[in-house]
This record gives structure tokens, sequence and C-alpha cells, in this order.
């Protein structure tokens, strides 16, 4: 097989399936540590969480719902003139990419309620950070590829701040922790091969329970990597996944 045949992998589909690779270049990542991590997820202080039975009357899968909620999210940032017709065909585009996604010709007013109020939570919260790091939202910011790995795009970025949105109704789980986890290490390659910048703080936000957990990079790494230098965790992660490519 030649280099030019091996399927590129998505970093936020690897995230969930090299579990093994995060257990040796990130021993501490246990499920006591992320429960840690998520006794810090606090409720916002503006904004509303979805109510169970408010979502329950919903008449599309919840997959697609939360997909519009964030992309009637970013028109309300970006063209809040925008119509729902436009924000339906973001979310049916996005979720071709990774599922075979639920069409919907349109929505009813009870699902356009639950996506407005997900959708406000959400600028609320990102226009408070953007505000007081004083720099602007990017949207779908670039998440650098490597070897195997695609390049990629992240949810939202503030700054040096990647922000990454969860609309889950149980706390952030390992796979969410090991995702921003890899897109920091990707974003510490292209700093180092690209002269690109490097992310320095992450905010997961899940705009459903209205809740957010932010953290320092530098102090979350050093922790679950047991103190092993940027340095060597880049070192080892590039022997790992060359040698999955090698064997590719």
């Amino acid at each position: 097989m030649t280099r030019f045949n091996i399927v590129q992998k998505d970093p936020r589909t690897l995230a969930r399936e090299i579990s093994g690779i995060f257990n040796i270049l990130f021993p501490q990542l246990t499920t006591g540590f992320v429960a840690h991590l998520n006794r810090q997820n606090l409720p916002l202080l503006a904004g509303t969480a979805i109510d169970k039975k408010l979502l329950s009357q919903s008449s599309i899968n919840r997959a697609m719902l939360f997909e519009i909620a964030v992309a009637r999210a970013e028109l309300k940032i970006t063209n809040p003139t925008s119509s729902w017709e436009e924000c339906l065909q973001i979310a049916i585009d996005r979720q071709r990419r990774y599922y075979d996604a639920q069409l919907i010709s349109s929505l009813t007013n009870h699902d356009q309620k639950i996506a407005d109020i997900v959708s406000d939570n959400l600028v609320s919260v990102l226009s408070h950070i953007s505000q007081k790091e004083g720099k602007e939202i990017n949207i779908s910011p670039s998440i650098p590829g490597f070897l195997w790995i695609s390049n990629s795009k992240g949810d939202f970025a503030i700054g040096e701040s990647l922000i990454e949105v969860k609309c889950s109704n149980k706390n952030f789980s390992s796979a969410d922790y090991r995702q921003i986890i890899l897109y920091w290490l990707l974003s510490y390659i292209g700093s180092i091969e690209k002269n690109n910048s490097e992310w320095k703080k992450c905010f997961l936000i899940n705009p459903r329970l209205n809740t957010a957990v932010e953290l320092n990079f530098d102090h979350l790494i050093s922790f679950v990597s047991a103190g092993l230098p940027k340095t060597e965790i880049f070192s080892l992660f590039h022997t790992l996944v060359k040698r999955q490519y090698d064997y590719l």
C-alpha cells in the first residue's frame, strides 16, 4: 500500500480510538482525575439550562438539534439576520461528515426555541470570554495535522484559548479531555515545525447544561504526563504515531 492510499484520521475521532497511546503519554489522565476536573464544571452566571421536559418534546434527534444550536450561535455572531434555513443547512452539512444525518426540511417552533436557548447560552459565554481576553471570537480555528492525522477544525478560539463545545446531559468525559489534549499537542507540534501558535488555555463549554470548565494547558499537561517535558511528549508521540504510519 502506498502512502497515497493511507486514510487519514480526523483528530476528533482519533481521540476516541487511541486511548492506549494516551495511557502511555498521559498516565495521570485517570477516571479519578477526570472527576476532579469535572468538579470545576461550574454553572455560568448568565443563561438557562435546558429543562428535560422541554427537550423531551423535540421532534428531532439530539445530535442534530444541538448541531443546529451551535450553528445558530455562530450565525448570531457573524450574521444575526440569517435565516433558520441557513442554520439548518450548516448543521446538516456538518453532521454528514461524521454521521448519517437525519434529513430535515424545517424546524418546529419548539425546536427553534430549544436551539435559541442553547445558542444564546453559548454566545453569552463566548462574548464574556472575548471581552475578558480582549480578543475576537474565531469560529472553526485550524487544527494542524501530523503524519496520518488529518488537518481539522476546532469549535471556537479566542486569542490563544481553545474553546470546545459539548452538548451532553452528563459531565465531560475522558474522551472529551483526550480530544482537547490532542488538539493542544498538535498545536505544540505546529509551533515547533511551522512556527504556529500553541494553545495556552482551554474552555470546555456545555451550553445545554449552561456549565463550563476553564483549563490552563501547561498545568494540565504537566500533571497528566506525570511531569514529562513537552519536548519528550512530542518525541514519544512522534515515535508512537510514526510506528503506526510505517505499519500502514
